[in-house]
């Protein structure tokens, strides 16, 4: 037993020194700190010491957050912690700790002093309360409100926080000022205020904030963004009445010209505003040589939405719808032909009416579209009255060899039933829409698109039999004075429409 015991203390001997290379003794790094546990008075408690004997390394001293409003550690020179504690206002005992933190060795673990306060025999009272525990708000234009704080209890503090992103709160001298953003939703909102004090025995008190429904976001929309008109003043096509539908806006409107001054021309008449929302257009005629453009301004009386610009076009008087630069060939665009016409009955006293579609061979025909022209080249597109020519039963027609002369026809009427024999009816514009086009038209395309046409106003069409085809020779001129000549030689390919009927 005796052996046992003595090489013990021979081994703790070793640990407690190592050797360097000279072969001197070192001692074993190590922190301890006396006293570990302090006792505190709830009032007027003095400061405590605890001493730390630190071997080999370096220390500090820290106080968790937890309990830095009442506890206190200053390390003093080397081997002293001074411990202080403020006084406990509160009934119950408070328990916190003094860390003795070791640096440049991890090996060396930290001390802790524990320190515990008693409970104050005569705490104090804390409260907090609010001078309002709601506040309401209006949906739009509101000012912000104050709300008074009121605490007992020394040293308390507190914080107050909103809880939605829609209220703002500001702190003041006696307490917290509340703002609100406009509600433009259609339904009221509640939000709140959260006070927190710096007491844990004091629970949060929470201020409600109402907020009343909002009008909706404003939005505001008009039925066309263009409107253009005839130089007498009429509109091309439809009625020339502005709707403007508003929603949680009002609206007033002004008009203006290309440059930014005034535009006389234009006439609004805003009598129906109140009741349907639109605005009737109206336009002086315009005997200039160039179209003119202005502007209605359909403002709105909110800043969230953009001034809308309706543009306005007057159209300048024209002696001509030609877009020709020059003379047209038309042997090549009539290379490909397709007739249609329209046989009579035996009692019917009118011409016989032929519809000529032709094109050249970059074009292909395709009936399922309309216009049935796809590709890039030119086309023409006339139609002719005959000598009366009747059904037959064996359903074959031929085109009549003649001088067909173009005629100009009312374009009000058509000229409907009043086709005399051996003409051809001059092209023109339909008087609600100058680009809807009758009689007789030439046409330039572009991946199936219109970029050039001419009326045919002038001219002869000279029809001659050549065997079991046709010799037509074209000497055609549009409104601008320009030829659209050729010669084309070949057979027809004719289709009649329509069936018998009997006299009534």
């Amino acid at each position: 037993m005796k052996t046992r015991i003595l090489m013990w203390l021979t081994l703790s001997a070793f640990i407690a020194v190592s050797c360097t290379d000279n072969g001197t003794e070192t001692p074993q790094k190590s922190v301890k700190v006396e006293p570990a546990v302090m006792t505190f008075a709830a009032v007027s408690a003095q400061s405590q010491e605890a001493v730390v004997t630190a071997v080999g390394v370096e220390w500090n001293v820290e106080v968790p957050q937890i309990a830095q409003d009442w506890l206190t550690a200053v390390k003093e020179g080397d081997d002293k912690v001074v411990v202080s504690v403020a006084d406990n206002p509160a009934a119950e005992e408070r328990v916190g700790s003094v860390a003795i933190v070791v640096s440049g060795d991890e090996s060396v673990r930290n001390k802790e002093i524990t320190v515990t306060q008693a409970g104050n025999e005569s705490p104090e009272a804390y409260s907090l309360t609010l001078s309002a525990k709601r506040l309401d708000f209006e949906a739009a234009g509101s000012e912000a409100q104050d709300v008074t704080v009121t605490v007992e209890g020394e040293g308390m503090t507190w914080k107050a926080t909103a809880d939605d992103a829609w209220v703002t709160v500001s702190e003041t001298d006696d307490g917290f000022s509340v703002s609100v953003t406009d509600n433009t939703d259609t339904e009221e909102r509640i939000g709140t205020v959260t006070v927190t004090p710096s007491e844990k025995s004091v629970e949060p008190v929470e201020l409600v904030v109402y907020q009343k429904a909002g009008k909706g976001k404003p939005t505001i929309e008009v039925n066309y963004d263009e409107f253009v008109f005839r130089p007498t003043g009429e509109l091309l096509q439809g009625e020339a009445t502005l709707y403007v539908t508003a929603e949680n806006c009002d609206w007033t409107w002004r008009v203006v010209g290309e440059d930014g001054g005034t535009a006389e021309w234009i006439q609004i008449d805003d009598s129906n505003v109140e009741t349907y929302a639109y605005l009737a257009i109206t336009c002086s005629p315009n005997t200039g040589e160039t179209e003119r453009v202005g502007y209605i301004e359909v403002i709105p009386d909110t800043e969230e939405l953009e001034v809308i610009r309706v543009r306005i076009v007057q159209n300048a008087v024209q002696d001509h719808v030609s877009d020709l630069t020059d003379d047209v060939d038309l042997s090549p665009v009539t290379k490909n032909a397709r007739v249609v016409m329209m046989p009579l009955n035996d009692y019917e006293d009118r011409a016989t009416e032929w519809q000529f579609r032709m094109w050249d061979d970059n074009i292909v025909y395709d009936e399922t579209k309309w216009p049935p022209y796809v590709g890039t080249g030119e086309y023409i597109e006339f139609t002719l009255f005959s000598e009366k020519i009747v059904f037959n039963d064996a359903s074959e027609y031929e085109l009549p060899a003649a001088t067909y002369t173009v005629t100009v026809i009312d374009p009000d009427t058509g000229g409907m039933g009043l086709e005399e024999e051996n003409t051809i009816t001059a092209g023109y514009t339909a008087p609600w829409n100058p680009e809807q086009c009758f009689g007789s038209w030439y046409y330039k395309i572009e991946n199936d698109v219109v970029v050039a046409k001419a009326p045919i106003k002038a001219g002869t069409l000279i029809v001659e039999r050549s065997g079991d085809g046709y010799v037509l020779m074209f000497d055609f001129e549009d409104d601008f004075g320009f030829s659209l000549s050729g010669r084309r030689e070949g057979p027809l390919d004719i289709t009649p429409q329509g069936v018998p009927m009997p006299q009534e």
